[in-house]
């Protein structure tokens, strides 16, 4: 979590430097005003709070059906679901709510299942009776019967249509709660609920994507509900996991019914080998090569720019002791040595704030630099801390490169300023820092980097300095988001770290950890490859650091149409690492602590095992069920 010497000399001193230094009454009769008509009351906001579930749905738009018409129309209350399935409709004004019937609708660019964290599969609608508060595919056929009824002349109850939707799907043992609810609701223990979340699931493939098409589709489809509905409890009375039943309604109304077994096991694992290798082996070369190329361009940016970067630094430092002067406004060409071109400065100071203003257009030789900044400095109310904020831009170029400074916020708050009293001190000030950078060589073609840079923590000032190093910046987040490479040789990838509990740094700057100081940390990448010779692969990654030498390691793979859950938990004595998929597959494998002939490993098909992992000299060999072998690795 801590940033290098190198990097702190030479871009957060500099930049902190730079902020551092800039610091009736009428005497008139009144008269009696006419009497004022009482408004018409306001009306009490109300608000109704849903759920709405395959597995809960995010990005679901829902609507309050005043007029029962199942279309949305201008002035329905309606909203968008969130994290959870949960959605909050504002009814101030409509008289009774609870009335009307609720309408929810389901796209494919839109919505996200959270069962599967993926997109849904195909555009439906849902409902559910009036005066419910869940909507989900058991609720949607409840009241289509009601919907059905209504169109008909008739009246048919709410009582009376669960009774009706229980007898279709064989749970005739269950109750309104239980048919109205919500499934997903403490789901892991109650085999009622596994079983109605996995009809749930296959119902939803039924349900059409206009509303007004549900009574009369569903209403067709009392067979293959019925269907559905004993497909899932003849595959669960057979010892399967109602998690990972699939069930496909084919054209002809034929149901396909596939629960994961033994084959199914085998064949995720030899993808996974499988992938595996053509990774590595489709991502070697070009990695290698964009590794080589940005080493490269690298090597440019230092060797072309070292010059231009060292002239920059020399006129930031004219400009920071021109402003520790009060000469900023006097600046001129004559005081950058061995440069020419333009400089434009401006000071204005009220009361309360000094700003400062400065522009430079430089040429040293063939090395262009360009720097814009605008610096704003203001006393914290009631205290003596002072809050110091620049806007920067920037260019830094010749024929050889170029590393732009698109836009730069930075920001230097809570440093004490000078009194009478109190010396001037800057330890423990906030430091906050966004950028949006770019650098590459030109000749060379390589790009190296664009994106955006941030940073946040604290200036902490030394004691026991070394090579006039004063402070060092204390980071508590750092976030690298961007593109890197150039061309076909590319790939973006996001960087996220962040401090979660406070750590020491010895009187030198460095980390000082103890047991009772550590940086409490978590770390997020995100990996997009698509380079030429590679079809795609994406990494989400999640570290989680809750002591000195433990954490936990969350890793997202997904390539193709496969994805690939990995984690690791550092505080695990035996190191075991899992890796599961969508189908309820699950290969567990121990790392630390193992001896040839141990039992290091186990593979599920949901909760049921299906295979040992032992030990057999360094190979990693597998014992499924069926009594057949295979080597892991």
């Amino acid at each position: 979590m801590i940033i290098s010497r190198n990097i702190v000399k030479n871009v957060a001193l500099s930049l902190v430097t730079v902020a551092v230094l800039t610091a009736c009454h009428s005497g008139k009769t009144p008269r009696t005003a006419p009497p004022t008509p009482t408004p018409a009351p306001t009306p009490t906001p109300t608000d109704l709070s849903l759920k709405v579930a395959d597995g809960y749905l995010k990005g679901a738009f829902v609507f309050l059906d005043v007029n029962k018409n199942s279309s949305f129309d201008d002035g329905e209350p309606s909203g968008e679901t969130g994290v959870g399935g949960a959605v909050t409709l504002d009814t101030t004004g409509i008289e009774n709510p609870e009335n009307y019937p609720i309408i929810a609708l389901a796209t494919v660019d839109k919505t996200i299942d959270e069962d599967t964290n993926s997109a849904v599969k195909q555009a439906f609608s849902m409902s559910t009776p009036a005066g419910n508060t869940v909507i989900n595919p058991v609720t949607t056929l409840v009241q289509s019967k009601i919907s059905k009824a209504q169109a008909a002349g008739d009246v048919l109850t709410i009582a009376d249509a669960i009774v009706a939707v229980a007898n279709d799907l064989g749970l005739t043992d269950a109750t309104n709660e239980q048919i109205l609810g919500d499934y997903l609701i403490d789901k892991g223990n109650n085999a009622f609920k596994q079983k109605i979340h996995a009809i749930a699931r296959s119902v939803v493939q039924l349900l059409p994507a206009d509303a007004k098409e549900l009574a009369n589709n569903l209403d067709e489809k009392n067979a293959a509900l019925k269907a559905i509905s004993d497909a899932i409890t003849a595959a669960i009375n057979t010892g399967g996991d109602a998690d990972s039943i699939t069930v496909v309604v084919k054209d002809d109304g034929e149901i396909d019914v596939s629960l994961p077994a033994v084959s199914d096991a085998k064949a995720f694992i030899a993808d996974f080998r499988t992938w595996g290798a053509q990774i590595e082996a489709e991502i070697n070369d070009p990695a290698a090569s964009f590794g080589n190329k940005a080493d490269a361009g690298e090597a440019v940016i230092n060797a072309k720019l070292d010059m231009a970067l060292i002239n920059a630094n020399k006129a930031i430092m004219v400009i920071v002791q021109a402003s520790n002067d009060g000469l900023l406004d006097e600046l001129s060409i004559n005081d950058f040595v061995g440069a020419t071109g333009t400089v434009s400065s401006e000071v204005s100071e009220t009361d309360t704030q000094h700003k400062e203003a400065v522009a430079l257009d430089l040429m040293y030789g063939s090395d262009v630099v360009k720097i814009s900044a605008d610096v704003l400095s203001s006393p914290v109310a009631d205290s003596e801390k002072s809050k110091t904020e620049i806007s920067i831009t920037g260019t830094l170029s010749n024929e050889d490169a170029v590393i732009e400074l698109t836009t730069l916020d930075f920001s230097v708050s809570g440093f004490q300023k000078e009194t009478d009293t109190q010396s001037q001190s800057y330890h423990d000030a906030d430091i906050a820092l966004m950028a949006k950078i770019s650098a590459k060589s030109l000749k060379e073609h390589t790009g190296l980097f664009e994106g955006n840079v941030t940073l946040n923590g604290k200036w902490v000032e030394l004691t026991d300095t070394d090579n006039d190093l004063r402070g060092v910046f204390k980071p508590t987040l750092a976030s690298l988001s961007g593109s890197f490479g150039h061309a076909d040789e590319s790939f973006n990838a996001a960087l996220k770290i962040e401090a979660t509990k406070d750590y020491s740094l010895s009187d030198k700057g460095e980390l000082d950890e103890s047991a009772q100081s550590w940086v409490n940390a978590i770390a997020t990448l995100e990996l997009d490859i698509d380079l030429a010779d590679f079809s795609g692969a994406s990494v989400a990654m999640e570290v989680t650091r809750n002591g000195l030498e433990t954490g936990l390691v969350n890793a997202t793979l997904s390539y193709g149409e496969r994805l690939v859950d990995l984690s690791i938990n550092t505080d695990d004595d035996t190191g075991m690492l899992k890796v599961t998929n969508e189908e309820g597959i699950l290969v567990t494998l121990q790392t630390r602590n193992v001896s040839e002939g141990d039992i290091v490993g186990e593979v599920f098909l949901g909760v049921k095992q299906v295979g040992v992992i032992t030990l057999v000299g360094n190979v990693h060999k597998i014992k499924y069920a069926d009594g057949s072998f295979e080597t892991l690795f």
